[in-house]
């Protein structure tokens, strides 16, 4: 079997207009209220029309690139905002957007697309001949990539127990203590608090009964003194 040449790796550095959501559960929630699909447009209406405007130029650009290359081109959007933006940035000088890094060696910066096609043609060209004339084949290069993926991996996992790992664990936990709250807000009839459900529970309640048990279960489990030790001032 012929060795099958290695696809060319596009890095675009751009401004991407940034959406927040919540946990899956809250947006089923918020969208059954009616009011999930106003709070994202209210996000977006935040950025300036010519920010949306490129990124939407960009969406189309990038698709055109996708559909016309295939498989020969992997595409990735990197933020310079986010932290691996940052470095990267830093590491290819990027200084004006949008940027395309090709195989992390060749730079373009611009709106052109011919310019941008021309050199996507040649890496992919100069990708085919060296691994005609490579005496390795493409499998041992991707199980060499697939070990040092796993290496990094590996490096990455480590680095997040020993920083953030704690402070993530605590963020899920205080998500979850304010689901338990929202549910008892509007469902807390369920076990028998005296609360007048209004009319727009029952449109919350097909997404909320998948939780219900698990739901109650947190809510009644017994408790340690230890565990309140947060809710009283002056505690730590």
């Amino acid at each position: 079997m012929p060795p099958v040449s290695q696809p060319v790796r596009l890095q675009v550095f751009a401004h991407i207009p940034t959406d927040f959501f919540h946990c899956s559960h809250c947006e089923r929630l918020l969208d059954a209220a009616g009011i999930g699909t106003s709070a994202h447009r209210e996000m977006q209406a935040t950025f300036p029309p010519e920010v949306l405007q490129e990124a939407e130029r960009l969406a189309t650009w990038l698709q055109d690139l996708s559909a016309r290359h295939g498989e020969q081109v992997h595409i990735r959007v990197v933020d310079p905002q986010s932290p691996e933006g940052f470095f990267k940035s830093l590491r290819y000088w990027v200084r004006r957007y949008p940027t395309f890094i090709i195989n992390r060696r060749t730079k373009y910066t611009g709106w052109e697309p011919g310019t941008l096609d021309r050199l996507l043609e040649e890496q992919v060209a100069r990708g085919a001949s060296t691994e005609q004339g490579s005496g390795v084949s493409a499998t041992t290069w991707g199980q060499i990539g697939d070990k040092i993926r796993h290496a990094l991996h590996v490096a990455g996992e480590v680095v997040y127990g020993m920083t953030t790992f704690e402070w993530a664990r605590g963020t899920r936990r205080e998500r979850g203590e304010v689901e338990r709250l929202f549910v008892l807000v509007t469902f807390g009839d369920l076990i028998g608090l005296p609360i007048l459900p209004p009319y727009y529970t029952l449109r919350l309640l097909p997404y909320v009964v998948p939780a219900i048990n698990r739901w109650k279960r947190g809510l009644l489990r017994e408790r340690d003194w230890t565990d309140l030790a947060g809710l009283i001032e002056g505690v730590d």
